[in-house]
């Protein structure tokens, strides 16, 4: 927890942590894709309108902002008819929602966007350039196209890293799809951001990274 704990007290005012709302926190184990979630209070707020999922396999973190407090979150059996076990969220205004990433919005795009926290990939005395990057989604008939983005820093201490897109990848196809920078993204620390846009679901696997390092001094 204290990596996790640190990443959100270094983010931005919409999803910094708070300690005097800890209390607040609540939590849910999500098995279709070994994720866990935890719904806290922004610094604007007192109720829960924000979340941090962690993916168990990858170590990748996700911010999420949601328009309701989610004052409650719980595993039990879908009521739907499958009568498999399933994921719930209730707000503070006492509804229950089906905690699930297999149904659409309705035709409503919403907007995503989830980067890796900058890493000195061979340690402190090494400079990185970035080369390749191979993506991995789970092919989606009419799925969104995902823009990737590779961000670079010397020291680690901006808000926010320099990000260069390096192309996008089609989540309708089923082939292997590397992309490379036009230009040199180069730094002591380099990380990953992926953007998107979409009414359907859609489902990232992981990726690789190739770059070249090299030792100063």
């Amino acid at each position: 927890s204290g990596p996790i704990e640190r990443e959100l007290q270094s983010l931005s005012s919409q999803f910094g942590l708070r300690f005097d709302t800890l209390q607040r926190t609540v939590g849910v184990y999500k098995k279709v894709d070994h994720s866990i979630w935890w719904f806290f209070p922004g610094p604007n707020s007192l109720d829960p309108m924000v979340a941090v999922s962690y993916q168990v396999d990858t170590g990748a973190l996700h911010f999420h902002a949601f328009p309701v407090a989610i004052t409650a979150a719980f595993r039990g059996i879908d009521i739907t008819g499958s009568l498999r076990p399933t994921e719930y969220l209730g707000d503070n205004a006492g509804k229950v929602y089906r905690f699930e990433y297999d149904v659409d919005d309705n035709g409503t795009a919403i907007t995503s966007d989830w980067e890796f926290p900058p890493r000195a990939w061979k340690g402190p005395s090494f400079r990185h350039r970035f080369d390749q990057i191979l993506s991995s989604f789970e092919q989606v008939p009419g799925g969104p196209v995902v823009t990737v983005s590779v961000g670079a820093s010397e020291a680690n201490a901006e808000l926010v890293p320099a990000y260069q897109p390096v192309g996008t990848h089609d989540t309708s196809k089923d082939t292997r799809q590397a992309l490379a920078a036009a230009v040199a993204i180069e730094g002591a620390f380099l990380n990953v951001r992926y953007d998107v846009s979409s009414s359907t679901r859609w489902a990232y696997r992981g990726a690789e990274v190739w770059l070249w390092s090299e030792e100063q001094g």
